[in-house]
């Protein structure tokens, strides 16, 4: 894999998939600090190839395995911090905002594989 040809600066999007279920739940991530704990992940992960496409851009997608030390950290720290603006919007507004299924799903089933995809620089591709 020619890593150069990854833009690590826009976004990423990491799937879960669950046993013969398949992919149950996505979320993008952006900020400087997830991308650059997601590149690690991302160049240490193994059968690349196209994902989809957004925006114009081809993303390509890696395996990890969800076992990870790492992995598991992250999605840990993202979660925890997600609580916390959930819970400040509930103090100023009274209310929860629809939430997303994308924890739930890591906590409550038994995730086989976790996919991370990144895009190719806009030059390079499709």
């Amino acid at each position: 894999m020619d890593f150069s040809k990854i833009d690590f600066t826009h976004d990423c999007f990491i799937d879960l998939h669950v046993g013969n279920y398949g992919s149950l739940s996505g979320l993008f991530f952006s900020g400087k600090t997830d991308l650059a704990t997601l590149e690690r992940l991302f160049t240490d992960s193994h059968d690349w190839k196209k994902s989809f496409q957004r925006e114009g851009r081809q993303y390509v997608m890696g395996f990890v395995d969800p076992g990870n030390v790492q992995l598991i950290n992250f999605i840990q720290h993202a979660f925890t911090t997600q609580k916390e603006l959930d819970e400040k919007f509930y103090r100023e507004h009274g209310f929860y905002e629809q939430s997303h299924d994308f924890f739930d799903i890591w906590f409550d089933n038994d995730v086989s594989d976790v996919q991370i995809s990144f895009p190719y620089f806009i030059k390079d591709g499709i």
